[in-house]
């Protein structure tokens, strides 16, 4: 006989928060009943299924869909996906609230009748509605110490949300490599502003179709600031030493004079000479800066570590992130002390 199935829809990013309440409910129930959390975490699902195919499947053999609402799913549009699709189904469907109040949710969901989590006698509710639909008499197992275990997570991850949103910070990547991808999109939006501190910045000009993509953008007034590290620096030489040549071969300085080559053809075809610029600073090259647009990707250079393979955080605009960062790049950018123009532009730029 197949086990009863109750179905935990919720944002995957609460995942964390719900299997305590799914890991509860399945001790309550000593597992008579089969819990499917619609996150991918390889026990409701083995990892290697057609995942929108098995909860289809597990939609049809649903006998009640628990619907956790929390800060990050009460605008996600997969819920009400779900919550409505198992309703058309004749599916019961309770939505719950964790930290958010389920009179604020938006139809269909604000049509059904469900409750919020403000105590351990609300969590009980879970039990009872259960017992009432497969006919069982599970025990109400639900304490305060639960409770209080879920609201604590709900208030650190309400803070987190709050940080996050104050900040902008909008993702953080182990290696830099890793937004490569997401760079490359960004780049075929951008329409502005591309403004990079680095060592060479061929991370942007080693793109395979970077020459195609950014020149009808610079002749349609993409406005580009490039800040570098001086070919002739000591740390220059410093981080061939580093990368394993001699200083003769001058890989770092050389790249730098090709970024210089390629500044000098882009001013050409820019409306005004000044939309493509490049200074040069004799510090230790300072933290990966990109921004395209609206959007920023910051991280250090490391000691021993290559810079793909180097931690990256990427800020959105209009939050405090985006803000700090501009705002220290436009104060290097424009300190005579830090930065300056490198000497074969003087003659045609304003210094």
């Amino acid at each position: 006989m197949k086990k009863p199935i109750i179905f935990f829809s919720h944002s995957n990013k609460d995942r964390e928060l719900i299997l305590p309440i799914k890991n509860k409910i399945e001790d309550i129930t000593s597992k008579v009943v089969e819990i499917f959390m619609s996150s991918d975490d390889g026990q409701s699902l083995p990892y290697g299924h057609n995942w929108a195919h098995k909860i289809d499947e597990r939609l049809r053999s649903t006998q009640i869909m628990f619907v956790f609402v929390t800060t990050n799913s009460i605008n996600s549009a997969w819920i009400y996906f779900e919550a409505g699709y198992a309703y058309s189904k004749g599916i019961e469907v309770v939505p719950i609230g964790l930290g958010v109040d389920v009179g604020h949710l938006k139809p269909p969901l604000n049509l059904l009748q469900g409750f919020n989590a403000t105590s351990a006698d609300s969590l009980n509710n879970i039990v009872s509605i259960i017992n009432k639909k497969i006919n069982t008499h599970f025990t109400e197992q639900f304490t305060n110490a639960d409770f209080q275990s879920v609201n604590d997570s709900i208030i650190t991850m309400e803070k987190g949300l709050e940080l996050l949103t104050h900040w902008g910070l909008d993702n953080i990547y182990l290696l830099r490599s890793d937004t490569r991808e997401e760079r490359t999109k960004l780049l075929e939006t951008t329409s502005e502003y591309i403004d990079i501190c680095g060592i060479g910045s061929s991370v942007l000009r080693n793109h395979p179709d970077f020459n195609r993509i950014i020149e009808p953008k610079i002749m349609n007034n993409l406005k580009i600031r490039i800040l570098v590290v001086s070919p002739d620096s000591e740390y220059t030489k410093q981080l061939d030493r580093n990368g394993g040549r001699s200083i003769q071969d001058g890989a770092v300085r050389t790249q730098l004079l090709d970024l210089f080559d390629w500044v000098d053809d882009m001013k050409k075809i820019a409306p005004d000479r000044e939309n493509v610029s490049v200074k040069i600073y004799d510090n230790f090259p300072l933290d990966f800066y990109f921004r395209y647009d609206n959007t920023i990707f910051i991280g250090p250079y490391m000691f021993g570590k290559i810079s793909p393979n180097t931690i990256t955080m990427k800020f959105k605009g209009n939050a405090t992130g985006f803000k700090y960062y501009t705002e220290y790049f436009n104060d290097l950018w424009n300190d005579p002390n830090f930065a300056r123009v490198p000497d074969r532009f003087k003659s045609t730029c304003l210094v």
